[in-house]
């Protein structure tokens, strides 16, 4: 990592309880991963160099589709689950080389279910090197009533890199409940 990069790390909190204690919520919990790094060939076309994913991600391949920017790549990221549930860990690994772009969006809303124990973990590490530009545009993550979620983006930028990201929430109660339960 580059000695003068810049660093930020947010960190959001649902939690419908002060206090988790370990327990058993009768489902095994899911540990996905995924992981990309994102290359530029001669060209400067951006491509994915590496790429690994295990449910419940799934990444579509490449798509160039701005015609304004054709060297700019445009990946999505998918769920293949109903959302997340309690204990739930999802780790997603990017990182953008050298005179590569990327756009990184989702397929849709990431649903967080309720949860009478434990919680949902979400964590993102994203770098980008010198010369590297990454858009990470999400679609919002929905929290239920009594949702628990730590999501974290961790962004690591280089001196003369380009990091663009929003991160955004929204609470949803079928019940039709005015106040949010978390």
């Amino acid at each position: 990592r580059p000695s003068r990069a810049r660093r930020f790390a947010r960190t959001v909190n649902a939690k419908a309880q002060a206090e988790a204690a370990p327990h058993d919520t009768g489902r095994e919990p899911r540990h996905g991963r995924a992981r990309f790094r994102i290359e530029a060939d001669g060209a400067g076309v951006s491509f994915a160099a590496d790429q690994f994913a295990q449910y419940p991600f799934h990444v579509t391949r490449v798509f160039h589709m701005d015609e304004a920017w054709p060297e700019l790549a445009t990946l999505y990221l998918q769920s293949v689950s109903g959302g997340l549930f309690a204990d739930d860990r999802l780790e997603l690994d990017v990182a953008v080389a050298r005179g590569a772009a990327l756009h990184l969006t989702s397929q849709s809303a990431t649903k967080v279910h309720s949860m009478t124990a434990g919680e949902a973990y979400q964590n993102a590490t994203l770098t980008v090197e010198a010369g590297g530009y990454l858009e990470y545009l999400t679609d919002p993550v929905i929290l239920f009533p009594r949702a628990r979620l730590e999501s974290r983006i961790e962004v690591t930028c280089a001196p003369g890199g380009t990091a663009i990201l929003a991160d955004s929430f929204l609470s949803h109660d079928p019940a039709g409940g005015v106040e949010p339960a978390f």
